[in-house]
């Protein structure tokens, strides 16, 4: 599998730059920038959205996304991981005027 130490999406600049052990995976998000994406299984059943439409929407992020991360303040979480740890979610950068 391949690891963090190699992926696009493992640390924030300053983590990079300070080069720090462990960094924050910009690719899992924080639930709260996607509302309603962490609701609890009663919730979904009860159907508490205002509209079918916000339902639909909710069910195509949540089919969409493999992980979070939740903080139960809603102010700050993050993944943080080593280079050694594996991640289906991984990406290779892209090379440097690959795109050019």
């Amino acid at each position: 599998m391949s690891n963090c130490g190699t992926c696009k999406s493992w640390g924030l600049p300053h983590e990079i730059e300070k080069a720090e052990a462990f960094r924050s995976c910009v690719r899992v998000p924080h639930d709260k920038s996607m509302p309603g994406l962490t609701v609890s299984a009663e919730d979904v059943a009860a159907g508490t959205w205002p509209s079918d439409e916000d339902r639909e929407a909710y069910m195509e992020e949540r089919a969409r996304t493999l992980a979070v991360v939740v903080d139960a303040e809603m102010y700050h979480a993050a993944l943080r991981t080593s280079e050694a740890f594996g991640c289906v979610l991984h990406e290779l950068p892209e090379e440097k005027g690959a795109a050019e």
